[in-house]
């Protein structure tokens, strides 16, 4: 779940990351921190690690 309409509370799945055999996912996460007590983004962002 990514999106979040500035709540603090995502709700829907629609952020996406693709990738192929040629790449080894490593680790996923969604970052929902804030910054100074504000959300940056109506979407939290999707964070992949590759090897």
């Amino acid at each position: 779940m990514t999106y979040n309409d500035f709540t603090d509370k995502a709700f829907l799945p629609i952020d996406t990351i693709y990738y192929d055999s040629r790449l080894n996912l490593h680790s996923v996460k969604v970052e929902n921190k804030k910054y100074d007590g504000i959300l940056p983004s109506d979407h939290f962002p999707v964070v992949v690690e590759f090897d």
